[in-house]
């Protein structure tokens, strides 16, 4: 009895399930980048629209503010233009004709909110 050895099973057998295993990896790994880029762009989309809603904001309460409305009825404006466009105003200030504001909008996917800033009014 001795000198017997042990046979081992071919090579094709002891690699079977060797590729489902790489495919799950890979499609785990797909996944995993996928939900990242969505995250980025969730974020890239909210600061767009951020900038858009400021813009516009300062714009309308810049407008109102140039046809006499006063601070309050300016601010008011720039706060309905800016809710319509998906952002909170989060602060709103008239000096003369220019009015600032600053408006926030929170991504879908991103824990942070975006942030944006607009300025319109005749140039000084």
């Amino acid at each position: 009895m001795a000198g017997r050895s042990r046979s081992r099973p071919p090579a094709s057998r002891r690699d079977r399930g060797a590729a489902t295993v790489l495919a799950v990896a890979v499609v785990a790994v797909v996944m995993v980048l996928g939900t990242g880029c969505l995250v980025i762009a969730s974020a890239v989309l909210a600061s767009g629209r951020a900038r858009l809603a400021a813009d516009v904001a300062a714009l309308a309460g810049a407008g109102a503010a140039r046809d006499g409305a006063d601070a309050g009825r300016a601010c008011a404006l720039a706060r309905q233009v800016a809710r319509t466009n998906d952002a909170t105003l989060s602060t709103c200030s008239l000096e003369g004709e220019r009015l600032d504001v600053v408006v926030t909008v929170q991504p879908v996917w991103w824990p942070a909110v975006a942030v944006a800033r607009s300025r319109a009014g005749p140039r000084s």
